[in-house]
């Protein structure tokens, strides 16, 4: 299973919960995948908006 970016995160929660009460090992896994995409996409967008803010600045 995959999440595109468009699909939200409170609809990917939902999706695991959902998921989890079948299958607890992958709901698991989909989560630390979460996880770990949303720490790179705020590392991604702080260490952007950084160079935009000083190039700006």
């Amino acid at each position: 299973m995959m999440f595109s970016v468009g699909y939200g995160i409170q609809n990917r929660v939902n999706k695991m919960r959902e998921i989890s009460k079948d299958d607890p090992t992958t709901a698991t896994i989909l989560a630390a995948v979460h996880f770990e995409w949303m720490i790179k996409r705020a590392i991604q967008f702080t260490s952007t908006s950084y160079w935009y803010l000083a190039i700006e600045g």
